[in-house]
């Protein structure tokens, strides 16, 4: 009986996704976990999406389909899904991601088994436009046993920090968190801060085995990640400074994490010129 399994719900924001949605719903179809509830959510898409998204839930009975409004954009559409979530686990199925048919399974299995897990994560081929695709691991992430190691990793790492982003995660734990939220470049890595938040609310468990493939596009928000004097990564810093402070992490942690972060920020401004504006806040 799928009721003796906790249920996850897989979240997909979507948004003028119609030439490649289907491989990812696909992927969510083909899923092995027993208890599996699926929430879309078209973001005002002026394509066909919401043709094929209804076409899916018509076949599926495990779908609840959410036809916007308005266009919030991925950040408040994802918020707004994460909401909707009736369930112990969920985790981001992206219009543009494909998961493998056991995906669920093998990252919901050892959470249940460590009750101070707040996410599992594996790893993934990440396929960019004229690369070739990398298998990226994020070994680096799951390393440290204390809340301050996790953050710190999160907090200083050039890359791989967003791999949990990609992974099932306790939505009581996220719900403490409050959401994603936006920085001051909007929206730009805004998962940032909401994973450094998450590392500091329990363990994260990485499954060493490719159960994805991340697919970033032409014109995807991901293709902006660049840590030259062009990326704003001082905004992104100074919203995870704002994050820690509001953590219940322990007062040493947050000013650890304080001083971390504040350091990046100014070790950037003297190696490329960059001007903030204002105060490190």
């Amino acid at each position: 009986m799928s009721e003796d399994y906790p249920r996850v719900t897989a979240l997909v924001p979507c948004y003028n996704s119609q030439e490649f949605i289907k491989n990812a719903l696909s992927g969510l179809a083909a899923q092995t976990w027993p208890n599996l509830e699926i929430l879309l959510a078209d973001d005002c898409s002026n394509d066909n999406t919401v043709d094929i998204l209804r076409a899916f839930a018509g076949e599926q009975g495990n779908v609840r389909l959410i036809e916007r409004k308005r266009n919030l954009g991925w950040l408040d559409n994802s918020n707004d899904l994460m909401e909707r979530a009736n369930s112990e686990f969920a985790f981001f199925a992206y219009h543009d991601d494909v998961i493998a048919p056991d995906f669920v399974t093998k990252l919901v299995t050892p959470l249940i088994c460590s009750p101070k897990s707040v996410v599992a994560y594996a790893a993934l081929n990440w396929v960019r436009p004229g690369r070739p695709a990398e298998v990226r691991h994020g070994k680096a992430l799951s390393a440290p046993r204390t809340a301050l190691g996790r953050a710190a990793k999160i907090a200083l790492l050039r890359s791989d920090w967003w791999l949990p982003l990609h992974g099932v995660f306790r939505t009581d734990a996220a719900r403490r968190v409050g959401g994603l939220k936006r920085n001051l470049m909007d929206e730009l890595s805004a998962d940032h801060s909401w994973i450094l938040h998450m590392a500091l609310l329990g363990e994260f468990i990485r499954v060493d085995e490719v159960l994805m493939d991340k697919i970033v596009r032409p014109g995807s928000l991901s293709l902006a990640w660049n840590d030259g004097p062009e990326y704003p990564g001082h905004a992104i810093r100074r919203a995870a400074i704002r994050e820690v402070w509001s953590s219940p992490a322990p007062w040493p942690t947050k000013a650890a994490l304080d001083l971390a972060l504040r350091y990046k920020i100014l070790e950037k401004r003297i190696i490329h010129g960059v001007k903030g504006e204002g105060s490190f806040f």
